[in-house]
């Protein structure tokens, strides 16, 4: 009976012990998609688990993009879809998460594209101007790169993932394009 009573009052501390473990992936080349088709693009992407940002290469526009899903559970705004936006950190003393007003933020056109199912995947996606280009090879260092955008209710969001390592893959995906 002692040994059963010690185990009940450790059951509690066991499951409320439970441990969200985050799982980023760093940017890699993920090769060609749609390979043939009008929408073929080169790609490289980073992950935090089922959200990913891929920068995207189309040779039949000659357009760079980063392409931001999200797979949460939430669905972004239809009527703020115009506000998202992307940015890097350019103060490499700054922490991890959310968007400072230091912060470099893409001057592409930037859309969301929300889907009324808060479990369907949605996204966000800019077309790289020259000005973002070289921010990527300058801010990458810093560690930062995220995407901001408003969810249902107009409450304002961000996610932030790892931008090491995203000018080394977008000379790989550039070097492919050629």
């Amino acid at each position: 009976m002692k040994f059963f009573g010690s185990l009940i009052s450790f059951i509690p501390l066991f499951f409320s012990a439970s441990v969200v473990v985050a799982e980023v992936m760093p940017w890699k080349y993920a090769g060609v998609k749609n390979q043939g088709t009008l929408a073929e693009a080169i790609t490289a992407e980073t992950r935090l688990n089922d959200d990913t940002l891929q920068l995207m290469y189309f040779p039949a526009d000659g357009a760079f993009t980063l392409w931001f899903s999200y797979k949460g559970d939430v669905s972004f705004s239809q009527g703020m879809a115009s506000e998202a936006e992307f940015f890097l950190r350019t103060n490499e003393t700054l922490p991890m998460n959310g968007r400072y007003d230091s912060d470099y933020v893409f001057t592409g056109l930037t859309i969301a594209q929300p889907d009324k199912n808060p479990r369907a995947p949605q996204f966000v996606v800019v077309n790289l101007s020259v000005d973002d280009v070289m921010a990527i090879q300058r801010y990458e260092g810093n560690g930062v790169i995220g995407v901001g955008y408003f969810i249902e209710g107009d409450l304002w969001r961000t996610y932030s993932l790892p931008s090491q390592g995203i000018w080394a893959a977008f000379e790989r995906v550039w070097a492919l394009s050629q």
